[in-house]
């Protein structure tokens, strides 16, 4: 769990460094750099969420 906790801190922290670096070339670029990161972050966590709301169905049949 803290593992877990851990790795998305870091996750996070790089994520919105890179969109920090990327402000400092461009400020336009830099807030689409991190919109695109959270669009991908929002598309895998629900990808996620229904692969084990799948795998806890299954299991009940």
């Amino acid at each position: 769990m803290l593992k877990d906790l851990i790795s998305a801190l870091i996750g996070f922290i790089g994520m919105f460094l890179s969109a920090y670096g990327a402000w400092l070339f461009n400020p336009a670029l830099g807030f689409t750099v991190l919109g695109l990161f959270l669009i991908a972050y929002s598309f895998l966590m629900a990808r996620a969420t229904a692969f084990e709301k799948a795998t806890n169905q299954k299991g009940k049949s």
